[in-house]
Protein backbone atom coordinates (compact mmCIF):
# COMPACT_ATOMS: atom_id res chain seq x y z
CA UNK A 1 0.00 0.00 0.00
CA UNK A 2 1.64 3.60 -1.10
CA UNK A 3 -0.56 5.64 0.98
CA UNK A 4 1.55 9.13 1.89
CA UNK A 5 2.56 8.17 5.93
CA UNK A 6 4.87 10.87 5.53
CA UNK A 7 5.89 13.48 2.90
CA UNK A 8 9.20 11.90 1.59
CA UNK A 9 7.53 10.06 -1.49
CA UNK A 10 5.24 8.70 -3.55
CA UNK A 11 5.74 4.84 -4.46
CA UNK A 12 8.26 5.79 -6.75
CA UNK A 13 10.92 7.47 -4.36
CA UNK A 14 9.37 11.05 -5.82
CA UNK A 15 8.45 13.29 -3.04
CA UNK A 16 6.64 15.62 -6.00
CA UNK A 17 4.24 12.36 -6.62
CA UNK A 18 3.95 12.20 -2.81
CA UNK A 19 2.58 15.54 -2.09
CA UNK A 20 0.30 15.58 -5.67
CA UNK A 21 -1.46 12.08 -4.62
CA UNK A 22 -1.89 13.53 -1.00
CA UNK A 23 -3.51 16.59 -2.93
CA UNK A 24 -5.13 14.73 -5.27
CA UNK A 25 -6.75 12.32 -2.61
CA UNK A 26 -7.89 15.06 -0.46
CA UNK A 27 -9.14 17.21 -3.03
CA UNK A 28 -11.01 14.72 -4.87
CA UNK A 29 -12.63 12.91 -2.39
CA UNK A 30 -13.87 16.39 -1.00
CA UNK A 31 -15.18 17.18 -4.22
CA UNK A 32 -16.56 13.61 -4.39
CA UNK A 33 -18.35 14.10 -0.94
CA UNK A 34 -19.83 17.52 -1.54
CA UNK A 35 -22.04 16.14 -4.76
CA UNK A 36 -23.03 12.83 -2.86
CA UNK A 37 -24.36 15.51 0.13
CA UNK A 38 -26.73 16.44 -2.27
CA UNK A 39 -28.32 13.37 -4.48
CA UNK A 40 -28.54 11.67 -0.43
CA UNK A 41 -29.77 13.97 1.30
CA UNK A 42 -30.18 17.89 0.29
CA UNK A 43 -31.69 17.01 -3.04
CA UNK A 44 -34.36 14.83 -1.99
CA UNK A 45 -35.51 17.61 1.49
CA UNK A 46 -35.69 20.33 -1.29
CA UNK A 47 -37.98 17.93 -3.48
CA UNK A 48 -40.52 17.65 -0.36
CA UNK A 49 -40.91 21.46 -0.75
CA UNK A 50 -43.37 23.77 -2.47
CA UNK A 51 -42.01 26.01 -4.64
CA UNK A 52 -42.08 29.17 -2.55
CA UNK A 53 -39.26 27.64 0.02
CA UNK A 54 -37.84 25.31 -2.33
CA UNK A 55 -36.89 28.71 -4.65
CA UNK A 56 -35.63 30.51 -1.70
CA UNK A 57 -33.23 27.79 -0.80
CA UNK A 58 -32.36 26.86 -4.39
CA UNK A 59 -31.72 30.37 -5.03
CA UNK A 60 -29.28 30.94 -1.71
CA UNK A 61 -27.19 27.88 -2.50
CA UNK A 62 -27.08 28.77 -6.07
CA UNK A 63 -25.19 32.43 -4.72
CA UNK A 64 -23.11 30.60 -2.12
CA UNK A 65 -22.01 27.49 -3.16
CA UNK A 66 -19.54 28.54 -6.27
CA UNK A 67 -17.17 30.30 -3.75
CA UNK A 68 -15.90 26.93 -2.63
CA UNK A 69 -16.93 24.76 -5.73
CA UNK A 70 -15.25 26.62 -8.23
CA UNK A 71 -11.51 26.58 -6.50
CA UNK A 72 -12.29 22.93 -4.90
CA UNK A 73 -13.17 22.08 -9.04
CA UNK A 74 -9.59 24.01 -10.21
CA UNK A 75 -7.67 22.75 -7.52
CA UNK A 76 -8.68 19.00 -7.67
CA UNK A 77 -8.18 19.16 -11.20
CA UNK A 78 -4.33 20.98 -11.00
CA UNK A 79 -3.78 18.28 -8.30
CA UNK A 80 -4.71 15.38 -10.85
CA UNK A 81 -2.95 16.88 -13.09
CA UNK A 82 -0.06 16.97 -11.51
CA UNK A 83 -0.41 13.56 -10.17
CA UNK A 84 -0.96 12.22 -13.62
CA UNK A 85 2.12 13.93 -15.45
CA UNK A 86 4.28 12.84 -12.25
CA UNK A 87 3.37 9.33 -12.55
CA UNK A 88 4.10 9.87 -16.47
CA UNK A 89 7.46 10.92 -15.65
CA UNK A 90 8.31 8.26 -12.83
CA UNK A 91 7.10 5.61 -15.36
CA UNK A 92 4.59 4.42 -13.17
CA UNK A 93 1.90 3.31 -15.62
CA UNK A 94 -1.09 2.17 -13.55
CA UNK A 95 -0.76 5.70 -11.54
CA UNK A 96 -0.57 7.59 -14.85
CA UNK A 97 -3.79 5.39 -16.09
CA UNK A 98 -5.59 5.71 -13.14
CA UNK A 99 -4.74 9.99 -13.00
CA UNK A 100 -5.76 10.49 -16.50
CA UNK A 101 -8.90 8.48 -15.95
CA UNK A 102 -9.53 10.48 -12.86
CA UNK A 103 -9.00 13.93 -14.76
CA UNK A 104 -11.77 12.35 -17.69
CA UNK A 105 -14.05 12.00 -14.42
CA UNK A 106 -13.32 15.66 -13.31
CA UNK A 107 -13.81 17.32 -16.73
CA UNK A 108 -16.96 15.60 -17.26
CA UNK A 109 -18.32 16.98 -13.62
CA UNK A 110 -16.95 20.29 -15.03
CA UNK A 111 -18.74 19.82 -18.25
CA UNK A 112 -21.99 18.69 -16.47
CA UNK A 113 -21.83 21.84 -14.38
CA UNK A 114 -20.57 24.32 -17.19
CA UNK A 115 -23.25 22.84 -19.24
CA UNK A 116 -26.21 21.89 -17.54
CA UNK A 117 -26.35 23.36 -14.36
CA UNK A 118 -24.94 26.71 -14.54
CA UNK A 119 -27.36 27.64 -17.35
CA UNK A 120 -30.40 26.04 -15.51
CA UNK A 121 -28.75 28.07 -12.29
CA UNK A 122 -29.42 31.08 -13.90
CA UNK A 123 -32.80 30.25 -15.50
CA UNK A 124 -34.17 29.23 -11.99
CA UNK A 125 -32.08 32.63 -10.58
CA UNK A 126 -34.66 34.83 -12.48
CA UNK A 127 -37.83 33.58 -11.20
CA UNK A 128 -40.08 34.28 -8.50
CA UNK A 129 -42.03 31.91 -5.92
CA UNK A 130 -45.06 33.93 -7.24
CA UNK A 131 -44.64 34.01 -10.71
CA UNK A 132 -42.47 30.57 -11.32
CA UNK A 133 -43.18 28.53 -14.57
CA UNK A 134 -46.20 25.82 -14.48
CA UNK A 135 -43.59 23.55 -15.35
CA UNK A 136 -40.69 24.24 -12.97
CA UNK A 137 -40.53 20.77 -11.73
CA UNK A 138 -39.42 19.63 -15.19
CA UNK A 139 -36.87 22.06 -15.17
CA UNK A 140 -36.08 20.97 -11.75
CA UNK A 141 -35.59 17.48 -12.58
CA UNK A 142 -33.27 18.28 -15.38
CA UNK A 143 -31.20 20.31 -13.09
CA UNK A 144 -31.20 17.17 -11.01
CA UNK A 145 -30.13 14.79 -13.60
CA UNK A 146 -27.39 16.95 -14.43
CA UNK A 147 -26.25 17.04 -10.86
CA UNK A 148 -26.40 12.96 -10.96
CA UNK A 149 -23.83 13.02 -13.89
CA UNK A 150 -21.58 15.44 -11.70
CA UNK A 151 -21.90 13.08 -9.19
CA UNK A 152 -21.06 9.78 -10.76
CA UNK A 153 -18.08 11.77 -12.45
CA UNK A 154 -16.41 12.80 -9.30
CA UNK A 155 -17.30 9.73 -7.32
CA UNK A 156 -15.88 7.81 -9.90
CA UNK A 157 -12.85 10.50 -9.65
CA UNK A 158 -12.25 9.93 -6.74
CA UNK A 159 -12.35 6.29 -6.73
CA UNK A 160 -9.80 6.36 -9.63
CA UNK A 161 -7.52 8.65 -7.29
CA UNK A 162 -7.98 6.07 -4.31
CA UNK A 163 -6.62 3.38 -6.77
CA UNK A 164 -3.78 5.21 -7.84
CA UNK A 165 -2.80 5.71 -4.35
CA UNK A 166 -3.34 2.39 -3.27
CA UNK A 167 -1.95 -0.17 -6.15
CA UNK A 168 1.23 -0.41 -7.01
CA UNK A 169 2.76 1.51 -10.01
Amino acid sequence: MRIVTEIPAGGSGHVGLGVAEFCALMLTGVLAGMHVAGPAGLNRALRSLEIGPYLSIKQALDRTMPTLARPLMLSALAAVAALTVLAAMASQRVTCALGAAALLGLLITLVATLRGDLPINREMAAWEADAAPVDWQRTRARWERFFAVRTVAATAAFGCVVIAVLVPG
